[in-house]
Parts: C-alpha cells; sequence; structure tokens
C-alpha cells in the first residue's frame, strides 16, 4: 500500500493499515487489528485500541489513550502514555522543560548547548520499552 502524503487535519478513524508522510492535525482512533504509521509531525489526541498500534516518527506534541502500542522516535514535547505498549527509540527526545534524550542503557540525558546529542527519528537504533510502574525504560523491543 502506498502512504499517503500530505496534510490531514480532520480525526482520523483507522480500521486498516494506514501510513501518512506529512501532518496529522488533529489526532486519530487506531481501532483494533490496524496500524496508524505517521513519519512527519502529529498533533492532537490519539486513541488506540487493544490491538491496534500506532507508529510516530517525527515530532509529536499530544495526547494517548493507548490500549494498544504505541512506538515513537524523533521528538515527543507531551508526556508518555502511561498504559498499554509503550516503546520509545534510542535517541528520541522527550519533554521541553528540560529535553531529555533517551540513551541505549535507558537512561535520560537532558539536552543542553554544549552537548551533542544524536537525534533519531527513525527506529535504526532499536527501542526501549517504557515501564509505567516504575517510571523508566526497561527493555529492549526488536523492531518488526
Amino acid at each position: 500500500m502506498q502512504p499517503e502524503r500530505g496534510q490531514v487535519d480532520a480525526q482520523i478513524d483507522v480500521a486498516q493499515d494506514l501510513t501518512i508522510q506529512g501532518v496529522v492535525t488533529a489526532g486519530a482512533t487506531v481501532r483494533a487489528g490496524a496500524t496508524l504509521a505517521i513519519r512527519g509531525a502529529a498533533t492532537g489526541h490519539f486513541v488506540v485500541e487493544e490491538g491496534g498500534r500506532l507508529t510516530i516518527h517525527g515530532a509529536f506534541k499530544g495526547t494517548i489513550e493507548n490500549s494498544g502500542t504505541v512506538m515513537l522516535a524523533g521528538v515527543v514535547t507531551d508526556g508518555l502514555p502511561t498504559t498499554g505498549q509503550v516503546a520509545v527509540a534510542i535517541g528520541t527526545v522527550i519533554g521541553i522543560d528540560p529535553p531529555m534524550a533517551l540513551l541505549g542503557d535507558g537512561s535520560l540525558e537532558i539536552v543542553s548547548e554544549d552537548r551533542t546529542i544524536r537525534l533519531n527519528a527513525t527506529s535504526s537504533e532499536g527501542y526501549l520499552l517504557y515501564d509505567a510502574d516504575q517510571g523508566k525504560f526497561v527493555q529492549t523491543l526488536p523492531e518488526d
């Protein structure tokens, strides 16, 4: 399936696999058995049902109600979902005050002007799972 390209300004209801290269501005609902992959920027409110999957490679600002799987890579300016399975790519920058980069050992390092951090907006270095109960990244998630 060819990806959709451009900007989507309406809330999306995803019942089958969909890839968007561009910008999603109003969020989406990802139904069970479906995957929404966004390569670009995403804002708004997202709902991921059990058995659904949301992947964002790029910039994300918004909220996610997650009962499925969420995979993030790039820059996440708001907090991470605290439910469902959440995986974040090594090298992703999380937060804005202060921004912190996820390192391969699961630690977060503050991004500062005097230090170079390699930003990763892809999944090339792998993902770490976020354990909301422990408040930390715990294990590597193999990419499929």
